[in-house]
């Protein structure tokens, strides 16, 4: 019996493989993960888009945050489509990821001074007070017309429509996806054309 037990654990031995050697298979590949990551990132900040990103209107946020989308634009080589209001942070990321983006004739970026939001109890209520003022990091050539044009305002927005936008940002058609139409402006537009049609009426 004890024989047995010893060739047993001998043979065990001398065939195991040292664990350096040993072969590992990954679960998952890794370019499957970081496709979903970069698609996570790109879609807390534009919403679920695919690819391509159709943007027709985005409000921005954290500056960091949509620089990290424009990162997972570029890596994952997913088309930003811009094809309305593009505010603050969106404009960054644009600009980021301006290889990988196209603008339509309904594109219009928004601008002001970028700042650092944070709580604070007023009347017995917490609102949130923005500070540290100071211009955003957009490229320097969005920078230069952006100073031409009055600089960054600390309220409201400089405006960049579609006629100054397509001297920095491609067109959307040539070699770039086109966007398919917003549902929500076809329904605005049916409204807008049922509404002119009762008052003509007098309705």
């Amino acid at each position: 019996m004890f024989w047995r037990v010893f060739m047993g654990l001998w043979f065990l031995i001398s065939t195991a493989q040292p664990v350096s050697e040993a072969r590992v298979e990954p679960h998952l590949d890794n370019r499957i993960i970081l496709r979903f990551t970069d698609a996570v990132i790109i879609s807390s900040v534009f919403g679920n888009c695919g690819n391509p990103c159709v943007v027709h209107s985005n409000n921005g946020g954290y500056i960091i945050n949509f620089q990290l989308a424009a990162d997972a634009l570029t890596r994952s080589n997913t088309r930003l489509v811009i094809d309305g209001d593009c505010y603050s942070a969106c404009a960054v990321a644009a600009d980021q990821a301006r290889v990988q983006t196209c603008i339509t004739h309904r594109a219009v970026f928004y601008f002001h001074q970028a700042s650092v939001p944070s709580m604070s109890r007023v009347g017995g209520k917490d609102v949130e007070v923005r500070s540290d003022f100071g211009d955003p990091p957009q490229s320097p050539a969005i920078d230069t017309w952006v100073k031409g044009h009055g600089g960054y305002p600390k309220d409201g927005f400089l405006t960049m429509r579609y006629a100054e936008a397509k001297k920095f940002w491609q067109t959307c058609g040539r070699g770039m996806p086109l966007p398919k139409p917003d549902p929500r402006r076809a329904k605005a537009r049916r409204s807008s054309f049922l509404f002119s049609g009762f008052r003509s009426l007098g309705l």
